[in-house]
């Protein structure tokens, strides 16, 4: 009777024991989504690209945007808000970089948003900053300029640093860069707000990134201005910064969007140009 008593509490004992083999691991594997330019020229001020409202934005850790969304995102408040039913834009998970589509009622967005439209974010590793290429005609100025140098002079723990805008600034005053601008970018070279205006990249915010850069961090520049003539860029300068940009031609054969991959234990972050019909069809 004693072995059989002694046996029963073994078993009970055994079955409610915690089993840490059938707890949910943590997540150390994210997926990112890049679009840009994504209203139809010429339509209405609620017309979007078709295939952006069959992609599952859900399936997605973080939503980057970078600008365009609508002909006129925020003229109107009955268009800002379904938009923002499309985007999620204030939600936390949503990173948008205005264009100058956007930019119709600026303080909209702030409220929308909760705060400045240009701002950084950690995440799991990776610290964004995303920046408004629109302000003071695509130069970095006052509050943006000292987010700038405050992440740039500050950032330790992450091992990338991506920063997200709309204007490819880096194209201007970049050498033979320049001279692609007119075949890149949506916006030609000159002195206007949809233009690619000179700035002060070079002086004031690239030499900061070769820093970063040179601490063991990679870089990533990512802007949303093209689509019009081409649909993909990609860039690395002779100190390694990483450049990249794709938008949407609505109404185009061929558009893209990339798509990114997160490894955070192993520090390993890589993107692809994925088709928007692929990306529909996920």
């Amino acid at each position: 009777m004693k072995l059989f008593f002694v046996c029963l509490c073994l078993i009970v004992f055994n079955s409610c024991r915690h089993d840490n083999s059938l707890e949910k691991a943590p997540k150390e594997e994210f997926d990112f989504l890049f679009l840009s330019h994504t209203y139809v020229r010429g339509g209405t001020h609620m017309d979007i690209d078709p295939l952006i409202k069959e992609i599952d934005f859900n399936d997605y850790d973080l939503l980057m945007l970078g600008g365009d969304l609508l002909e006129h995102t925020t003229q109107y408040a009955d268009t800002f808000e379904w938009v923002n039913s499309i985007f999620k834009l204030d939600q936390p998970k949503t990173l948008w970089a205005l264009g100058n589509h956007d930019y119709d009622n600026v303080q909209s967005i702030r409220d929308k948003i909760g705060g400045p439209q240009y701002f950084a974010k950690y995440f799991k590793g990776i610290t964004f900053l995303v920046l408004d290429t629109q302000d003071s005609l695509s130069n970095f100025r006052a509050d943006q300029l000292e987010l700038i140098k405050n992440v740039t002079d500050t950032i330790l723990e992450s091992s990338h640093l991506i920063l997200l805008m709309h204007k490819l600034v880096w194209m201007v005053d970049g050498g033979l860069l320049e001279t692609m601008v007119d075949s890149v970018c949506n916006g030609g070279l000159g002195t206007c707000f949809y233009c690619n205006n000179p700035n002060n990249f070079y002086s004031d915010v690239y030499p900061r990134l070769v820093a970063v850069k040179n601490r063991g961090i990679g870089v990533l520049c990512l802007g949303g201005d093209i689509g019009l003539s081409v649909q993909k860029y990609e860039h690395v300068s002779n100190e390694g910064i990483q450049f990249a940009a794709t938008g949407l031609c609505s109404g185009c054969a061929v558009n893209y969007g990339m798509r990114f991959k997160w490894i955070s234990y192993a520090n390993e972050l890589s993107y692809e140009y994925v088709l928007m019909t692929e990306l529909a069809e996920e």
